[in-house]
């Protein structure tokens, strides 16, 4: 029963993981509070955000809290990519500010339909592999319930 839930689980991940991307804010979609973004930094950026963050920061995956008049974000961040490529999450209590001028770039995480459709597909020829198999093996009737037992 462990073994099928495992299995389960593993199969919903890619609805989980698989179906946001992040897309570039235009200017006529500014970010609002509560919008989750990945904030490319400057090399400035990178260096200004090591008292808060730590060295080698290139990017963050945050949730905006709220931007301050003189366009500081303040961020609720969520995980930190480094310069090596590496991302680990950040389970820091304190929102972050990051200055406009130390960001390189804005994205908003967005839902993705193609993946989206990609992982649905997936889930479902996995699903009905899981339930072939299974059939096959014998542990489970064509009926529903457990086989007899087997033929002399």
């Amino acid at each position: 029963m462990a073994g099928l839930r495992a299995l389960a689980g593993a199969a919903l991940m890619p609805l989980f993981v698989g179906c946001y991307s992040y897309a570039p804010i235009r200017t006529s979609s500014a970010p609002r509070e509560g919008d989750e973004l990945r904030v490319e930094l400057t090399s400035e950026g990178t260096q200004e955000i090591t008292r808060y963050l730590g060295p080698r920061v290139t990017a963050l995956d945050a949730t905006l809290v709220r931007v301050d008049p003189d366009s500081t974000f303040v961020l609720r961040v969520i995980a930190l990519r480094f310069v090596d490529g590496t991302s680990y999450p950040f389970s820091g209590e304190d929102p972050v500010p990051v200055s406009h001028s130390l960001i390189a770039s804005t994205e908003r995480r967005t839902l993705s339909p193609s993946r989206t459709v990609v992982a649905s597909a997936g889930l479902v020829a996995g699903l009905i592999a899981v339930a072939s198999a299974a059939l096959h093996t014998g542990h489970v009737a064509p009926g529903g319930g457990p086989s007899g037992p087997p033929p002399p």
